[in-house]
């Protein structure tokens, strides 16, 4: 069963995003036939096994009206990261905009609609368990942002992408290309607070020669009243490296698909992520990660933080497939609940077709350690504050993995306001 859409709105918003773009039969055909795909798979519901845990309600994604870059409640200059250089690309109203656009040279940095041939129906390769709202995306995002390396270029500043968050609905699109032995890092950072509803639905399409290293340091500290879900789709060829290191910190609902496809020999992924979910949020995180080639390795490291009455969900599934060898696939999800009406799913999978693996899965979820409490407190330290420097302890391996100072800071101080409203919560 699928959840009831408005698809005249819908129909109507495709309608007016077509009379806005070039005359471009071939594009313009694509989005039709996404928006055909969305109409008949519906938005996803609990009755699906990939969105088991997690209810999108149609009043509060596709029933809300397509966004306007004059949306912004606030200056998007605001919002940005203290200590890095001014956002590569940023993103409202599903709109991108460049300050530093570069169209010729190693490095590439624009939107779609001013890199002519460049553009491309984006979103139309979708993770496995979000496909609808990949095709809604490719059907109704106005525009969407490019970063492309050549081949052997190491760019040595990080990228910086802002998602500013505005009232309504929100379909943005970021494609990131590597060629051969490029290295990049590149930060996704969403932050703003409108005053009315909004759903920001993203889709990430990356592609990575063989060589290539990509880090991505991705930071959600948005509104509890906003709403954001993300498709993460990486393709890595032979020898590729890719890191994700992510936190949630933010969001009423926030949901995270990334799927990430071992094409090559010696592709490596790493997969750091924190959450937590304080009074009314909901943070769900689903990872695949697809060993489609032999001498592969994974690794997925996850914290999860809840309290009073926030949820949060990591589902991690590994998948070796057949005729593949020497697969080194690891899995981790470690949680830690503040209250008694909170609560964590943790899943982790493994799906296994080959023989000559080593792979590995282990959940836990678990308290505050009363010995350790009892230590701090013994000591003159005041409870709140004992509890603050435990949890703090708890995440730190994650925020450690964010390599960059600035971005590391800056997740500090969200994770910081997120225990400080928890302790307050709680009354402690």
């Amino acid at each position: 069963m699928t959840a009831v859409v408005s698809t005249d709105a819908l129909q109507q918003a495709l309608e007016a995003q077509l009379a806005k773009m070039p005359a471009d039969p071939a594009l313009q055909s694509a989005r039709r036939d996404a928006f055909s795909r969305f109409v008949a798979l519906g938005l996803p519901t609990t009755r699906d096994e990939a969105w088991h845990y997690t209810r999108l309600d149609p009043s509060q994604t596709t029933d809300l009206a397509l966004a306007s870059v004059g949306d912004i409640g606030e200056p998007a200059s605001s919002l940005t990261i203290p200590g890095l250089a001014a956002p590569s690309l940023t993103f409202a109203g599903g709109r991108a905009w460049s300050s530093e656009q570069q169209t010729a040279g190693p490095v590439t940095i624009g939107t779609l609609a001013t890199l002519g041939d460049r553009r491309e129906p984006a979103g139309l390769v979708e993770p496995q368990s979000a496909q609808a709202l990949a095709a809604l995306n490719a059907a109704l995002a106005p525009d969407g942002g490019l970063i492309e390396i050549s081949a052997g270029t190491h760019v040595a500043e990080p990228l910086y992408c802002l998602f500013a968050a505005t009232p309504g609905q929100s379909q943005s699109r970021l494609l990131v290309r590597l060629a051969e032995n490029a290295k990049l890092k590149l930060v996704i950072h969403h932050a703003g607070r409108p005053t009315e509803p909004g759903w920001n639905n993203l889709v990430v399409d990356v592609q990575q020669g063989a060589g290539s290293s990509l880090s991505v340091y991705r930071l959600n500290e948005l509104g509890a009243d906003y709403q954001q879900t993300e498709q993460m789709t990486v393709r890595i060829a032979a020898n590729g490296k890719f890191h994700l290191a992510t936190a949630d910190l933010g969001a009423g609902l926030s949901r995270n698909d990334v799927c990430i496809q071992l094409n090559g020999a010696g592709a490596d992924a790493q997969l750091d992520g924190l959450f937590v979910a304080n009074q009314g949020q909901h943070l769900d995180n689903r990872v695949l990660l697809d060993h489609a080639a032999s001498n592969t390795t994974s690794w997925q490291r996850f914290r999860g933080i809840g309290n009073h009455r926030g949820r949060g969900i990591f589902n991690g599934k590994v998948l070796v497939r057949e005729g593949t060898k020497g697969v080194d696939a690891q899995q981790t999800s470690n949680n830690l609940l503040l209250a008694e009406r909170c609560e964590i799913d943790t899943k982790p999978e493994l799906e296994i077709y080959a023989d000559d693996v080593k792979c590995s899965h282990g959940a836990t979820v678990g308290k505050l350690d009363d010995d350790q409490l009892y230590y701090l407190r013994s000591r003159g330290i005041h409870r709140a504050e004992a509890r603050r420097l435990l949890i703090q302890a708890f995440a730190i391996s994650v925020v450690e993995r964010f390599s960059i100072e600035a971005v590391a800071q800056q997740v500090g101080r969200a994770l910081d306001n997120q225990l400080t409203a928890a302790m307050r919560e709680e009354g402690t």
